[in-house]
């Protein structure tokens, strides 16, 4: 009987902690996001087209917005801000509910790259939240990535 009380309470705590971190996709990573670091939400694809996320994507917006189904999911957007260290794209490592974890890649201290501007950003589509006040916002670190060329990208603030 012990046994398999024990084997339910590990295959529940096996379903809490997957829902959290594999239940997202990354859609996009980019360096023409906004100066300021910041987590977005979108509810519906109206929204993200009428956000500056449609200025900084015009190419491929259509095509990532038909990878979201609005009805189940939200797209998160979460902008690390003006850096002047990248040298790879952005990538999603966990999701916990709308708090998005990711890392970048950024020159070591050493490097005589020359240094450019970028602004990263990663989309994300995550199921929509149960609770009316989920937590929402993201975490980012740097992650040294040798000495290579900086990314280099065009800020697209929120407004503009």
């Amino acid at each position: 009987m012990r046994s398999v009380v024990a084997l339910i309470v590990l295959l529940g705590s096996l379903a809490d902690s997957s829902a959290s971190s594999s239940s997202f996709r990354q859609l996009y990573s980019g360096f023409d996001g906004p100066r300021e670091s910041k987590s977005f939400r979108f509810d519906s694809a109206d929204a993200v087209r009428a956000s500056w996320v449609a200025s900084a994507i015009p190419g491929q917006l259509e095509e990532i917005l038909s990878r979201v189904d609005f009805t189940r999911d939200v797209l998160i957007a979460a902008a690390v801000g003006m850096r002047d260290d990248v040298n790879a794209p952005a990538k999603v490592v966990e999701v916990d509910g709308l708090v998005v974890y990711l890392e970048i890649g950024v020159n070591t201290a050493d490097c005589t790259e020359p240094i450019r501007l970028s602004y990263p950003f990663v989309l994300v589509s995550v199921p929509r939240p149960k609770s009316p006040t989920p937590s929402e916002g993201f975490d980012h670190k740097g992650y040294e990535n040798g000495c290579r060329p900086e990314m280099s990208g065009v800020p697209h603030d929120p407004g503009s």
